[in-house]
């Protein structure tokens, strides 16, 4: 449920309360004439109440219950990520059953992924190779699941019941290693191998950083350097509402980066935005 939306029929941003009262006017016709804001999702939005003077709660809901929006979408809260989270942790694990793989993939790349899923298509594994490839067989499995939220990852983690130990992750060079390796402890970190992709996590303190952004400081004595993130991009998230009460106090809590460390010492992430691949929580799980 989300309350603004690209409207096709208007060609710009209108929001749902709106865009109701435009219905009742005959100002606009298609109740299924919208998309997300967000211009990596664009999924098709349907106004709720359409047309019906009486409506409350109007809102703007996926047209097709097929498709989510995409992991750390602009326009979607707490709900739409869990869905995603949720959805990409099933079909995670029955890719797992049958002896397939997860594919680690951009969330860029799955803006048009459809939640029913049955196989990835060959896209999934082909980016260019940015990190060190240390394994390029089996370049492709017959069933292969794709995760694009940080969120699924960090769950699995979390999970007792699940073999950390085994390579089902596909990464996009097409490396395969098992979840216990994509995750690295900064706590305990003596040395991080650049330009290798991976899940950084542990305790950090948060501040304002020039008004616009965050400044994620790691606590323990390690080598990791600075963390910045835009800060009200991060904040109206899911993924940072747990840092809000922590920001500018001195207060320790936890980070997950995903993404890697470059040849001059600084974090790159994974995703074009920084923000969709950090996620705060009070633990070292979720």
């Amino acid at each position: 449920m989300v309350k603004e939306a690209f409207s096709i029929e208007l060609n710009g941003k209108i929001s749902a309360n709106i865009a109701h009262t435009k219905s009742l006017l005959g100002d606009l016709e298609d109740s299924r004439a919208f998309e997300c804001i967000d211009t990596e999702c664009k999924i098709q939005l349907t106004c709720t109440k359409w047309k019906d003077i009486n409506g409350k709660r109007i809102y703007f809901t996926p047209t097709s219950r097929d498709h989510l929006h995409i992991a750390g979408c602009k326009a979607s809260g707490e709900l739409e990520e869990i869905q995603r989270t949720t959805f990409e942790e099933k079909e995670a694990r029955k890719s797992i059953k049958k002896n397939g793989n997860i594919v680690l993939t951009r969330i860029s790349e799955q803006s048009n992924y459809n939640n029913t899923s049955d196989k990835l298509n060959d896209t999934a594994g082909n980016n260019t190779n940015k990190f060190n490839n240390n394994n390029n067989e089996n370049k492709s499995t017959s069933e292969r699941s794709s995760v694009t939220s940080i969120m699924t990852l960090i769950k699995l983690m979390s999970d007792p019941s699940f073999d950390k130990d085994k390579a089902y992750l596909q990464l996009p060079n097409n490396e395969k290693i098992s979840i216990n390796e994509l995750f690295m402890d900064l706590d305990k970190a003596t040395l991080i191998k650049k330009n290798t992709l991976r899940i950084f996590y542990g305790k950090v303190k948060v501040s304002t950083y020039k008004k616009t952004a965050l400044k994620i400081d790691f606590v323990a004595s390690s080598p990791a350097p600075l963390l910045f993130t835009n800060k009200s991009l991060m904040l109206d998230r899911h993924y940072g509402k747990q840092a809000k009460k922590y920001i500018d106090r001195n207060k320790e809590i936890y980070v997950f980066f995903r993404g890697y460390l470059s040849s001059d010492n600084k974090w790159k992430a994974y995703n074009k935005d920084f923000y969709k691949d950090l996620y705060f929580s009070l633990e070292k799980s979720i």
